[in-house]
């Protein structure tokens, strides 16, 4: 099966977290992940993320048996830098939510306003070149899909 592994899109959702902080004028709280997994046919055990052209390739979505897996993380302070590129689809997408939540605090269109509780939630499989594709299908979405929830928290003076 092709996929990808689950401590791959961990590493990919990392380092587009720390290109995304390091700009950020609004503080990100705690990071959720839930990702959908399917077994692998081999000895042993392990999991992949699949493509999303191989989930229908031999059965419908109603057929695929996945394996979820959550993960709640904080955000270090300060982030060592990485060399390694950004999976650019992951970090375009949350770059986008966290532009909106910093138009909201950053004053330069009128008063700033102040910011209780905020959360952006993305939903995204992979296609077949391993890229991120974001899901604008309900069924899928239930079914096959991988999130990221960022929560955003009151900026400190």
């Amino acid at each position: 099966m092709q996929g990808m592994k689950p401590s791959d899109v961990i590493t990919a959702l990392k380092h587009a977290l720390q290109k995304v902080k390091q700009d950020a004028h609004v503080p990100m709280g705690d990071i959720e992940v839930t990702l959908q997994a399917q077994a692998e046919q081999s000895a042993g055990f392990s999991l992949k993320i699949p493509f999303l052209s191989n989930l229908f390739a031999g059965a419908s979505a109603q057929q695929v048996v996945t394996q979820t897996l959550y993960f709640r993380f904080g955000l270090p302070n300060e982030f060592v830098p990485m060399a390694e590129e950004v999976e650019e689809s992951v970090g375009n997408a949350i770059g986008a939510f966290h532009d909106a939540v910093t138009a909201a605090y950053d004053g330069l269109n009128g008063q700033p306003l102040i910011l209780h509780e905020g959360w952006s939630e993305i939903n995204f499989v992979f296609n077949a070149e391993g890229k991120i594709e974001l899901i604008f299908n309900v069924e899928l979405k239930k079914q096959l899909g991988n999130t990221i929830r960022i929560h955003y928290s009151t900026p400190t003076t």
